[in-house]
């Protein structure tokens, strides 16, 4: 098991659609993306999610540690009080930010980055949901076509697994642009993106 280290920036990886919010940390230690943790919970309103869990477990497990959530762009507004994530998590005093695209191929793009590097990315194992979506339970829907058959869509699965890695890769997202970033500004290109899917 890894534990945060304090000092050193935690980035929150948070897909905030619908009632089934999901929350994935992440810090860089000794050149490793490491994910630390991994919340989900089924069938509660973001605002809720945000009170009783998602601050109550950053104050209990990462005191001393800077915080910086990046959340799914869509920032929808709850039915309830038309209040974006954005807004509920900037009122708890959070530093937030929104991931640079919805776009699957890119969000991929980021967390191949990681992958595909020697000891470039670890999981916890306490991550039992993040581990289960790389091995397989994050998958893509089938479609049927007509004269094909059935054919993989572009667009995952929604389920838990699915909620669980949109927040992964909203997470490395924002970790990969600020390398990408960096890199620019040595005049450097930017990394290859991988074009297979690792979990498939």
């Amino acid at each position: 098991q890894v534990n945060p280290i304090k000092g050193v920036l935690v980035i929150v990886g948070l897909d905030s659609t619908g009632l089934n919010p999901a929350a994935t940390f992440f810090q860089v230690q000794a050149g490793t993306l490491v994910l630390l943790d991994e919340l989900f919970v089924a069938d509660i309103a973001f605002q809720t999610f945000t009170d009783e869990v998602l601050v109550k477990f950053i104050e209990d497990n990462y005191r001393g540690v800077p915080i910086h959530i990046c959340s799914d762009p869509a920032n929808p507004r709850d039915n309830n009080q038309a209040l974006t994530p954005q807004y509920i998590l900037q009122s708890r005093n959070f530093r937030t930010s929104l991931a640079p695209s919805n776009d699957v191929a890119k969000r991929l793009e980021a967390v191949f980055h990681f992958l595909a590097k020697p000891n470039g990315f670890k999981v916890n194992e306490r991550c039992t949901m993040s581990v289960a979506g790389f091995r397989g339970r994050y998958q893509y829907k089938m479609i049927t076509v007509y004269g094909m058959g059935k054919v993989r869509s572009n667009s995952p699965l929604k389920n838990e697994y699915a909620n669980v890695h949109d927040s992964i890769q909203y997470g490395c997202m924002r970790i990969y642009a600020a390398i990408v970033a960096t890199i620019k500004k040595r005049g450097k290109k930017k990394p290859p993106p991988r074009v297979n899917h690792p979990v498939m």
